[in-house]
């Protein structure tokens, strides 16, 4: 729901032939974007982390 309210991604209702509808997300370009500034940054301190780990 948070993704959803950030406007990350699109939702769909589709149809269940057991229950409600389903929602299905797809990711937007919005949420493309964030997510690739998530795994630089992440890269960033998964590499910083790694190094003061090893002493270097």
């Amino acid at each position: 729901v948070r993704i959803e309210q950030r406007g990350l991604v699109d939702v769909e209702k589709v149809p269940s032939e057991k229950g409600p509808p389903r929602k299905v997300y797809t990711l937007n370009e919005r949420g493309r974007r964030d997510l690739a500034e998530f795994w630089t940054t992440w890269s960033f301190l998964a590499e910083r982390l790694g190094r003061l780990r090893d002493g270097d």
